[in-house]
């Protein structure tokens, strides 16, 4: 009896395991934070008063707190709809290590990405992740320019960037 009851207790707790990541992974993203695609200017005003208007009136801009970061938040629109939210860390803080975080902490939310990559090169790396929705594809991205001189090429400055982009899934008309 206690050997039966053990396996009927494994295979229910494989099959609520299997169901809840079908189930995280399965759901959709509409937006970013509390917007969802298409939404007018009015309406992203309504819910971040703070926002300020970018030049031609082509979105708004946020500054927010992610992590102990305080990143640039810049909600853009096409004809008064919204159309993508990228989040771009600032240089001094945007680092491989970071980039991880962002990782495991979008991964913990959405599941594992659809699609990740290392892409080396002579004097730069790239790092991506992409999570894809039915109505939304999130992109995390870390670019590293690494100021080498080559040859005799002059130095360059160093560069690191790091940002999460929210865009519609292009696969399905959300607008």
């Amino acid at each position: 009896m206690t050997r039966q009851f053990v396996k009927i207790t494994m295979l229910l707790l494989l099959f609520m395991l299997f169901n809840g990541i079908v189930t995280a992974q399965s759901n959709d993203v509409n937006g970013w934070a509390k917007t969802t695609w298409g939404m007018s200017q009015q309406e992203i005003i309504k819910l971040y008063p703070e926002a300020k208007p970018l030049n031609k009136g082509e979105g708004y801009t946020l500054n927010v707190l992610i992590g102990s970061n305080r990143c640039d938040v810049f909600l853009i629109t096409t004809g008064n709809k919204l159309r993508e939210v990228t989040i771009h860390v600032p240089r001094d803080a945007a680092r491989e290590e970071l980039y991880e975080e962002f990782l495991k902490s979008l991964s913990a939310k959405y599941g594992l990405p659809t699609f990740s990559n290392k892409e080396p090169g002579l004097l730069s790396y790239k790092l991506s992740s992409t999570w894809t929705f039915p109505s939304t594809r999130i992109e995390l991205e870390y670019s590293k320019l690494d100021g080498k001189p080559v040859g005799n090429m002059p130095r360059i400055k160093d560069f690191n960037a790091l940002s999460i982009k929210y865009r519609p899934n292009i696969s399905k008309d959300n607008l």
